[in-house]
């Protein structure tokens, strides 16, 4: 039930539409109604040992990167990483609901597949983006994979 003031955040979420799916479940666009930011939740099943395991890794992962500030001054590649905002359990679904940060345009495959950007200065803007994501995450003893 929705609970547009409730402290908590998965009484507030009303989920719009699926993203798409990973290896472990399902993403899903939604909406905090106390602000009415857009979020993303992925829901991880829960009741295969190894989806539990990877799901403790994205936890450990996802709380060691620092909430994104938009300052771009002193750029450490964090403001490229989608920040955490709140996991919560779905018993009757047997699913955790990891909250993130939405990023409104989509994937980069959603770019490749809608025919790719011929602007050669946003690819070397959008390969900067990554790869500072990335060095981000190495520098964590973070890896990122593809699914």
């Amino acid at each position: 039930m929705l609970h547009p003031k409730s402290p908590f955040l998965r009484e507030r979420l009303a989920l719009l539409y699926k993203l798409g799916s990973g290896s472990c479940g399902a993403i899903f666009k939604a909406i905090d109604f106390l602000n009415f930011r857009p979020l993303a939740v992925k829901f991880i099943h829960v009741t295969n040992k190894n989806k539990r395991k990877q799901l403790v890794q994205e936890l450990i992962a996802l709380h060691d990167i620092p909430q994104n500030t938009g300052s771009s001054v002193d750029d450490d590649g964090s403001n490229q990483i989608l920040g955490f905002i709140d996991a919560f359990s779905n018993i009757q679904d047997e699913t955790v609901g990891l909250v993130v940060e939405y990023m409104d345009y989509g994937s980069l495959q959603n770019l490749v597949d809608a025919g790719g950007i011929a602007d050669e200065r946003v690819l070397a803007n959008i390969s900067k983006q990554c790869l500072l994501g990335l060095r981000f995450l190495h520098g964590k003893n973070q890896i990122h994979y593809f699914n």
